[in-house]
């Protein structure tokens, strides 16, 4: 559930529309509130969630993809580096792109497994006193808290 207490143009009510998540939207202005009852008829919409298709795959399966996504490859990459039929390699991107689907999970635990194996390396030698180490996890500490306050900022916020 997400609570927008500034409704606005309703861009938080796509976001959680498209996340497949509920929304509460408040807004003072009442300019604003057509939009947000369209908002509303599309939160009621919601609550009937589409059933997934099951994609199982082998455990080696699932280790490739975790692989492939740790590196950074992107999801029809690592479709087309399987030896999946082109029925089996479709059905595959076009789960990795719905949020929560079981393939969209993976992909994203193995871009996180990615990024944070070499980190907690870089930790380890910064406890153990390089220097350099110390230098180059607060750089990437830094990167990392940009990058999530990018992620959190809604489409409004970018413009002038």
């Amino acid at each position: 559930m997400i609570l927008d207490t500034f409704g606005g143009s309703g861009s938080t009510a796509v976001a959680a529309v498209r996340s497949g998540r509920r929304f509460i939207l408040m807004e003072q202005d009442e300019g604003y509130y057509h939009t947000l009852a369209n908002a509303s008829k599309m939160n009621t919409e919601n609550n009937n969630k589409p059933t997934l298709p099951a994609f199982p795959l082998t455990k080696a399966e699932e280790d490739e993809v975790m692989k492939l996504a740790a590196v950074g490859f992107m999801p029809h990459e690592i479709a087309v580096s399987m030896e999946w039929t082109r029925e089996r390699r479709t059905a595959f991107c076009i789960l990795a792109n719905v949020p929560g689907s079981a393939i969209s999970v993976l992909i994203t635990a193995g871009r996180a497994t990615g990024r944070a194996q070499p980190q907690i390396k870089l930790q380890e030698a910064a406890k153990a006193g390089n220097i350099e180490a110390i230098k180059a996890l607060q750089n990437l500490q830094r990167t990392n808290r940009f990058n999530e306050l990018v992620n959190n900022m809604d489409d409004d916020e970018f413009t002038p």
